[in-house]
This record gives C-alpha cells, sequence and structure tokens, in this order.
C-alpha cells in the first residue's frame, strides 16, 4: 500500500506579516501506512516579528514591497539590505539593496549591488562595487573593482575612480576607468589620469605571447625598455642578408617625420611609413604595423653594407694613391 504525508497535532505556522502571501507548515508530519490526505492548513495570526531585521538572517519587512534578507551562516553580522546576503563569516555588514558577504571578517559592503568575496576588513561602499578579497581594501568609486591584496583603494575624488580597478598592495585607482596593479614595494601607487593603466612591478615584468613562454617581451629590474626574446633557438627559417640590397632598398624608402592623430600634434616622431617598409623589405605582419625589432635589423644589415662599401672604395683608393705615387717618384725622361 503506498505510503502517504499524515499530519499529527500541534500545528505550526511562518507568517510573511501580510495574509496575502501567509505560508502554513503542518509540523511533525510521518509517513504511515494507509494515512490519508492531510487536512487543509489552517490560517494563522500574523506572528509578532519586530519590524527591523535580525541579526541571526531572514527576517524581514513586509514582503509587498521589500525581499528577505539571508545570512547563511556565521555569527555577529548585521543585515538591514533590501534582498541583502551574508553567506558566512564573523562580523561582517550588508546594509543595501542587493548586497553581498560571501564570508571573511568584518567586511562591510554598503553601496548598492556592492560585493566583498571574503577576506579581512574590506569596505564596498559605493554602488556596484566588487572587492574579491585581501585585507583592508575599500573600493568606494562607482563600479570599481578590487581584485584582492592589501590596502588597495579604488575611490571617488571629485567624480573620479568610476568603473576602476585596483589589486596588489597600496594600489589607488583615485581616476575614471583607472586600472591599477601595484607590487609590495611598500608606497602607495596611484593612477594618474583617466582611463590609465598602470603597473609597478619592481622585480620585472614579463609578458609572454606563446603557451610555452618562450616568446615575449621583457621589462627588466630599474630599466626603461623592453628587452625582446631573441635567442637563436626561439627562430627557425635562418637566412643570409645581403648588407648591399638592404642599404640600395633602404635608400628608397622615405623618411620624414610626423605625428600620430591620436596624440598632440607638438608630439613628434621620426620614421617611415609602414606601407613603405613592408613594399621595401615584407617585413612584419603586413602594411599596417612595423615590428619594433625589424627596423634596428634592417639598419643594422645596411650598415654592414655601407661598411663593405667603405672597404671596398677604400681599397680602390689605395690602388690609386699607390699608382700616383709611383707615378711622382718616376725619373723624367
Amino acid at each position: 500500500m503506498p505510503s502517504r504525508l499524515a499530519p499529527r497535532t500541534r500545528p505550526a505556522a511562518i507568517d510573511l506579516l501580510t495574509p496575502l502571501l501567509a505560508l502554513t507548515l503542518i509540523a511533525n508530519a510521518a509517513f504511515a501506512q494507509g494515512a490519508q490526505a492531510a487536512p487543509k492548513p489552517v490560517a494563522t495570526p500574523p506572528c509578532p516579528c519586530p519590524p527591523g531585521w535580525e541579526l541571526l538572517g531572514n527576517v524581514g519587512t513586509n514582503p509587498l514591497l521589500h525581499l528577505l534578507g539571508t545570512i547563511g551562516g556565521g555569527g555577529g553580522h548585521t543585515l538591514s539590505g533590501f534582498a541583502a546576503t551574508i553567506a558566512g563569516g564573523a562580523a561582517n555588514t550588508a546594509t543595501s539593496q542587493d548586497a553581498t558577504v560571501a564570508g571573511g571578517r568584518f567586511s562591510s559592503a554598503s553601496g548598492q549591488a556592492a560585493t566583498i568575496g571574503g577576506g579581512n576588513l574590506n569596505t564596498a561602499s559605493n554602488q556596484y562595487v566588487t572587492v574579491s578579497g585581501g585585507d583592508q581594501n575599500n573600493a568606494s568609486g562607482d563600479s570599481a573593482t578590487i581584485g584582492g591584496g592589501f590596502s588597495n583603494v579604488g575611490e571617488l575624488n571629485v567624480a573620479s575612480g568610476l568603473h576602476s580597478f585596483a589589486a596588489g598592495f597600496q594600489a589607488q585607482a583615485l581616476d575614471d576607468g583607472a586600472i591599477v596593479w601595484a607590487d609590495r614595494s611598500g608606497t602607495p601607487f596611484a593612477s594618474t589620469a583617466i582611463n590609465q593603466l598602470s603597473v609597478r612591478a619592481a622585480g620585472g615584468t614579463r609578458i609572454f605571447s606563446n603557451p610555452g613562454a618562450t616568446t615575449g617581451v621583457l621589462l627588466a629590474p630599474g630599466a626603461g625598455t623592453w628587452s625582446s626574446a631573441s635567442d637563436r633557438e626561439s627562430k627557425e627559417n635562418i637566412g643570409a642578408v645581403d648588407g648591399r640590397e638592404v642599404l640600395e632598398r633602404l635608400a628608397e624608402v622615405p623618411i620624414a617625420t610626423w605625428n600620430y592623430r591620436s596624440q598632440d600634434d607638438g608630439i613628434r616622431h621620426m620614421g617611415p611609413m609602414a606601407q613603405d617598409f613592408f613594399a621595401a623589405f615584407g617585413l612584419g605582419l603586413g602594411e599596417k604595423t612595423i615590428d619594433t625589432i625589424d627596423p634596428d635589423g634592417v639598419a643594422l644589415a645596411a650598415i654592414q653594407g655601407l661598411n663593405a662599401l667603405v672597404q671596398e672604395q677604400a681599397t680602390q683608393i689605395a690602388a690609386l694613391e699607390a699608382r700616383l705615387s709611383e707615378l711622382e717618384h718616376r725619373e723624367p725622361r
């Protein structure tokens, strides 16, 4: 015979402060052989819930106007935001609409839809900001993001810090759209312009462009220029170069001064156009760009070609001088 849910006595009810959304449970239900269908729920009067949010979670106000907040675990939390969530940890605070603290300790999400992933003493105090974790981080610019680390700041200064991102140690994204990565050198590192990428890495910066991490560029500690990968073992199809031919081709490439349209016209540069350079040498990705290593190679090859030409001319000059000297010392007839 199939089992059915059989009610027992002592019904218990949960009411959400309004008869329209009341929910009644039958307590102490058990499975019994031959049990009949349970009786209809009995309406209960509204529970005497407090008007605010309790620290232990899952206590709402009028559900027609507000959604329940949730505390998943831990203790000492403060939850007062509309549809806010604290998943666990200790002494965390979520005091704004849709704010979330996933865990950690002593962290506060007070901006609308602000999120803190965990960590200690982190603050997300503006709308749509995110602190992934770490210690003592503060994301206070609209839509600012801190990936983690220690003592980072992404703050709003005179409408600055909107959609900013800071990560590492004492990284400060103070400007709109700024992205700041800082190492643990010990001093604050701040953005200086809107939509700026700032990276501080006193131990050097490496960027690789292949899965094996064998091709890329290196900014060595204290250096002011990039070092490009040029190891013989990273190259193939190596061919000899005729320096004289390179010199002749280079002589036909126009060299001009110019400025980028995206920069101030007072910032001048010198060099060939990519179309002319590619037409002369066929190097690089195409006729829109010039790889920085290629002009160096062309210049070195042209110098070698020029040196060969100079040596050849020097040999010819020496021969002419010898003939001239011989003529000068020849006795007259």
